[in-house]
């Protein structure tokens, strides 16, 4: 499903604007879902793509906690 990709693109949205997140698309192309840990690399804003990472960091951990 493309849930991940929306919800990556979301995150770099709210942190790096939506105007960045479309450049990009159109620079590197839509990933697909296997390929979105080298979309978030090639981020040019390296705020934006720690944001992202740690955004994805707290998600797992909360994940495992929350759902044992």
């Amino acid at each position: 499903s493309n849930h991940h990709n929306e919800d990556i693109f979301a995150i770099a949205s709210y942190n790096g604007g939506q105007g960045a997140v479309s450049k990009w698309l159109s620079k590197y192309g839509t990933p697909k879902n296997d390929e979105l840990d080298e979309f978030v690399e090639q981020i040019p804003y390296p705020e934006t793509k720690n944001y992202i990472k740690q955004v994805y960091k707290n998600y797992w951990v909360y994940n495992c906690i929350y759902n044992k």
